[in-house]
């Protein structure tokens, strides 16, 4: 049964508005989950731009991605809860999630996040009528302890950690502020929901390493060269984690220093892994000095 109908049947009741609403939730419900679905067309019918920017997000391909299984091999009980998460917002904030049973090539999909284990989908909104239960948790979902859920739990995925650590949580900067801006737009779309308000909406991207724009704003790169010395400086001041992130991430620096011509008289190269234990804090500046010998000096 579709929304449609269900409206229609709400409405051919009579009667109080709010047991349309109510009849709405119920059989709306329906409609939005199935018998055992977690389609994720279902959300996007009504969370348009919502559902879009999930499908490009990292989120999405948590499961799926082949880095993530060749990287899981003989470790699948430990990677799948927070890579196939069942429902996070039944278990206690900042827990971690369990394995769901289904459809885990779904990634961190809508469900897993926002639906509680009554069925109702939490949100930071306050919910106009729906076609389903909804119930506005703004304190939960946008709180550093429900991403502490799978990006707090151990050494080697824990962004939270250093955020708590870090100069960047006295101002009040959360996870959500880089990962999920805001942008205004409604909030539900479509031909039934034609008078929903604009609000300002966190956008469902996800940013990461794999945005490049985004990566660029994660440190700053200063060089310079001085009484025959190059100096390159990582000032990681700019996020309240450590750099790399988290779990197999590298962050490269490569120095080429060229003759005018082009040609490379030297070149540097350090790796920043998080496996190696050689990633650095929130605020740390690292510099890397590389002297110029006579002969590199000669052929510029």
């Amino acid at each position: 049964m579709n929304r449609a109908v269900a409206k229609r049947l709400a409405l051919s009741m009579g009667g109080e508005r709010m047991r349309s609403i109510a009849l709405l939730s119920v059989l709306g419900l329906v409609a939005c989950q199935g018998a055992g679905s977690r389609s994720q067309l279902d959300c996007a019918g009504c969370h348009v731009q919502i559902a879009r920017d999930w499908q490009q997000s990292a989120h999405a391909r948590s499961w799926s991605s082949s880095e993530f299984q060749k990287r899981a091999q003989g470790r699948m009980a430990e990677c799948a809860p927070c890579h196939a998460p069942d429902l996070i917002m039944s278990r206690e904030a900042g827990k971690p999630p369990r394995t769901r049973p289904m459809a885990r090539q779904r990634g961190v999909d809508c469900i897993a996040c926002h639906q509680d284990a009554r069925g109702a989908m939490h949100g930071p909104c306050a919910a106009i009528p729906s076609p389903h239960p909804s119930q506005q948790n703004m304190a939960r979902m946008r709180s550093v302890e429900f991403c502490a859920s799978c990006h707090g739990q151990n050494d080697r995925y824990d962004q939270i950690t250093g955020w708590r650590q870090s100069s960047l949580k006295k101002t009040g900067v959360t996870c959500l502020d880089c990962h999920m801006p805001l942008a205004e737009m409604p909030l539900v779309e479509g031909a039934d929901y034609g008078h929903a308000p604009r609000r300002q909406v966190p956008r469902h991207l996800f940013l990461g390493p794999l945005d490049p724009k985004f990566l660029s704003t994660s440190a700053q790169l200063r060089l310079k060269v001085e009484k025959g010395i190059v100096e390159a400086t990582i000032d990681n001041g700019f996020m309240p984690h450590t750099l790399p992130g988290g779990g197999f991430s590298q962050f490269w620096l490569r120095v080429s220093v060229r003759h005018p011509s082009g040609r490379v008289v030297m070149q540097r190269e350090e790796r920043l892994d998080y496996d190696r234990a050689n990633r650095m804090r929130a605020g740390e500046v690292r510099r890397y000095r590389y002297p110029l010998t006579d002969r590199m000096k000669n052929q510029m």
